[in-house]
């Protein structure tokens, strides 16, 4: 199972490439066969979790140095998604695997657009606010990505909530906001370490290198 190579790959990172090598260019060859046979067809015999093993195969591919077999199947992955002609709001399922394969394929356009239909789609839900601002944050522009992540924070709950607090500082860091960033932090931090200390230990790392 694609799960199966996913957890084993955890023991070939430290091997000598020799070694490692022979290993995943089998995990290739069974990782193809498996893709034709249950991801990228139709009807009962697909793979519920179909995203997970077309995943794994790109990262293998990564792994081989294999970077135009890696492009041609994030590609078919955004094709096959397409031909389902499914809009956003439809099937949640599809609408965040076609989001996480625009964002492996590196599609700006299409996720600049794709982004706010998510969101409209999904009102209720933080995930596409605090994603869409993650993203813009990575590509240095920190305003729209501030005002998403402010809407994230409305619908955030629980340990989700520190992952957002993580963006919001970070964008007002960027922004010149530094010491915004860090009072919010340190408030965050605060607020939550009883409750969720693993959570909080990133918020610390954050709090340390911006004061």
């Amino acid at each position: 199972l694609a799960y199966d190579i996913s957890n084993g790959n955890e023991l070939l990172e430290n091997l000598a490439p020799q070694i490692s090598r022979p290993v995943y260019e089998s995990e290739k060859e069974a990782l193809q066969k498996l893709t034709d046979k249950r991801f990228f067809i139709t009807g009962d015999d697909r793979c519920a979790d179909w995203r997970t093993g077309i995943e794994i195969l790109a990262d293998v591919y990564d792994r081989l140095g294999l970077n135009a077999e890696k492009s041609h199947l994030v590609e078919r992955a955004v094709k096959y998604l397409d031909d389902q002609k499914l809009p956003p709001g439809q099937d949640r399922n599809h609408d965040d695997n076609l989001r996480f394969f625009l964002e492996l394929a590196g599609y700006d356009s299409r996720l600049r657009l794709f982004y706010p239909q998510l969101i409209t789609a999904w009102p209720s839900d933080y995930v596409y606010p605090y994603r869409f601002a993650k993203y813009l944050l990575g590509k240095n522009k920190p305003e729209p990505a501030l005002a998403l992540i402010s809407q994230a924070a409305r619908l955030c709950y629980g340990a989700n909530c520190l992952a957002v607090a993580k963006i919001q500082a970070e964008a007002l860091a960027v922004m010149g906001r530094s010491q915004e960033a860090v009072a919010f932090l340190s408030k965050t931090i605060k607020d939550n370490k009883k409750v969720f200390p693993k959570e909080t230990e990133v918020l610390e790392t954050l709090y340390k290198k911006l004061k």
